[in-house]
């Protein structure tokens, strides 16, 4: 009986599989077992890797992400987080690591509009409300941090987070006794035109807000105040002292409605009108400024509104300037992420011809014409794209390969 001969490829698949599992380990099989050996760096190295394989492994993200969060490197995530939300704009999971890896990174206004964005989708999230109360209350926005935590101690139901219930607790109880500017002397509490009613429960229940205030007790004031104004509702004095005593325990919002209501039941009293334009200011002062038109086009890609950020960023496009080739790259992304691989090819084209560059940049090109069906285009690409990375990106290894005559892979 002649000898049985085997084709090449079948010799070589019989080795992958008699050389075990190891020999068919991709990069997410590496980047497990280097985390497993404690060793962080092969482990980052590796999960790039996986990703730049995969584009649409969720999890290879998120492993990469915790992992540079673990090392401090607080922007990489930030940057890895981002390319998840754009890559699986339905994880909604996506968005509030995006949320606290730029709470990490420092970046208190954006970490805040993701972690609503993701509050949006998860309005029962109790940690996302956390996250959020911390980053307001580093921009020094007191109301919407003061709300955020109350609506995470309310939201908290978990024994295991008690310390942080209680660490939340105590940022309310600091908020809420912060002093405020002071405001100036005001006019004398003028006496009623008739006596008072015989049983004032509500007055009495609350104590002397006279009393209080000058004991520095504002919370109790102000509820004396309040409790005073139900019976003398048009009295200008009691609005002026409820609306200082409100400001000094930290209710601005509350303090600025009987600030107005002083000024318009007495015009001529000065205090309160400082008052008001003092609270007005503070108020002014802690609003975050908005941000420039691309930066709000970037924001809403990052955070998976690809309509909303193809519409800024064609508008950004039309009106010139030198952000012009952002706002291009912006558009081709999100026509990317929305399937519309022509228009999303043109639109990335025409960031490059305005002075957009980077891996980055080819590898979405190369992508969108593999959507469109032009593999050789979008090996081409791909290969500038390794040509362009960095000697330690992933991409640069597909250089390497084809310098030495190897066959690149052909997926972007």
């Amino acid at each position: 009986m002649p000898a049985m001969r085997l084709r090449p490829s079948l010799i070589v698949l019989l080795g992958l599989l008699f050389a075990g599992p190891a020999a068919l380990a991709g990069p997410a099989d590496e980047a497990r077992a280097a985390e497993k050996a404690g060793d962080r760096e092969a482990a980052i190295t590796a999960w790039r890797r996986a990703i730049e394989a995969d584009p649409a492994d969720v999890g290879a993200y998120e492993a990469l992400g915790r992992l540079q969060l673990r090392a401090k490197r607080f922007e990489d995530a930030v940057t890895t987080f981002e390319r998840l939300v754009a890559a699986a704009p339905t994880h909604a999971k996506g968005q509030y690591r995006l949320a606290f890896a730029l709470r990490k990174a420092e970046r208190y206004p954006e970490a805040a509009a993701a972690y609503r964005a993701f509050i949006e989708r998860a309005p029962d999230d109790a940690d996302a409300r956390f996250g959020l109360a911390e980053s307001l209350r580093k921009q020094g926005d007191k109301p919407g941090a003061l709300e955020a935590y109350r609506a995470y101690v309310e939201l908290e139901r978990r024994p295991s987070e008690a310390k942080w219930v209680a660490r939340a607790r105590e940022a309310i109880a600091e908020l809420e006794a912060s002093a405020a500017t002071a405001p100036g002397a005001e006019r004398p509490l003028e006496p009623p035109a008739a006596p008072a009613p015989p049983a004032a429960p509500a007055t009495a229940a609350v104590g002397d807000p006279d009393a209080a205030f000058a004991r520095g007790d504002y919370v109790a004031a102000r509820d004396g105040y309040r409790a005073a104004l139900k019976a003398r509702p048009d009295a200008p004095a009691l609005h002026h002292r409820l609306a200082v005593a409100a400001a000094l325990s930290g209710q601005d919002a509350e303090a600025l409605r009987h600030a107005h209501a002083a000024v318009r039941l007495d015009p001529g009293n000065p205090a309160a009108a400082e008052l008001a334009a003092t609270l007005r200011a503070r108020q002014d002062a802690a609003r975050p400024a908005a941000p420039p038109p691309l930066a709000q086009a970037e924001l809403a890609l990052r955070e998976g509104r690809l309509r909303t950020a193809l519409r800024l960023a064609t508008d950004v496009a039309a009106a010139g300037g030198p952000t012009v080739g952002g706002a291009h790259r912006v558009r081709g992304r999100a026509l990317l992420a929305l399937g519309r691989a022509a228009e999303a090819r043109a639109a990335l084209a025409t960031a490059l011809a305005h002075g957009e560059g980077g891996p980055q940049l080819w590898r979405e090109l190369a992508w969108a014409a593999r959507l469109q069906g032009d593999g050789a285009a979008a090996a081409r690409l791909l290969d500038l794209a390794a040509v362009a990375a960095p000697v330690d990106h992933p991409l640069a290894a597909r250089a390497h390969r084809r310098l030495a005559g190897l066959q690149p892979q052909d997926e972007p």
